[in-house]
């Protein structure tokens, strides 16, 4: 007797070459510049630090879109969002912070801080239009503003450098900004 040929379902292969951090600034319709470490317009006393903050800037962002998304879903656990945003800044406690950099240090800190507070004082309970909600909520205006100043901060410490820095720059911090 034969055997009867196997007949298997072709199920399209389920490939992404996206990153997590890529996907969460696909889910915010943010263009991601990666900072590029080489480049000869950044300080190279600064490129240490900018390498590192940017790439904590970017899990925060991961950190951020995720506590929204989940927010909408209305799959949210406060403390574990809290806790994850403690364990953000704790990395950022442990940078070595070049002379000049103090403030946008300082204001990066802030901003996550206001989003950790955020995410643990969250009630769903509280909120009927939950957009409006969020633009009126303090501590994500708070988080915004520290944000936007620190872009500010940084684009001022580096003003020499070219578009695609300043891209990276602005592109990360805005896409941490959560208004």
């Amino acid at each position: 007797m034969a055997a009867q040929p196997i007949s298997l379902h072709y199920m399209e292969p389920n490939i992404s070459t996206l990153s997590a951090i890529d996907r969460a600034y696909a889910a915010i319709e943010m263009r991601r510049t990666r900072f590029d470490t080489s480049n000869p317009t950044v300080l190279p006393s600064h490129r240490e630090y900018l390498t590192e903050v940017i790439a904590l800037i970017e899990q925060g962002i991961y950190w951020r879109v995720s506590g929204m998304q989940a927010l909408e879903r209305g799959d949210f656990d406060s403390l574990q969002w809290a806790r994850t945003g403690e364990r953000l800044l704790q990395g950022f406690r442990g940078l070595r912070v070049p002379a000049g950099m103090e403030k946008h240090q300082s204001l990066v800190q802030q901003a996550i801080s206001e989003l950790t507070n955020f995410f643990s004082e969250y009630s769903p309970a509280q909120q009927t239009n939950k957009r409006q909600s969020l633009d009126q909520n303090d501590n994500l205006r708070r988080a915004s503003a520290a944000m936007r100043e620190a872009y500010g901060t940084l684009l001022s410490a580096h003003a020499y450098a070219d578009l695609e820095v300043q891209g990276a720059f602005y592109d990360s911090h805005l896409a941490l900004d959560p208004l």
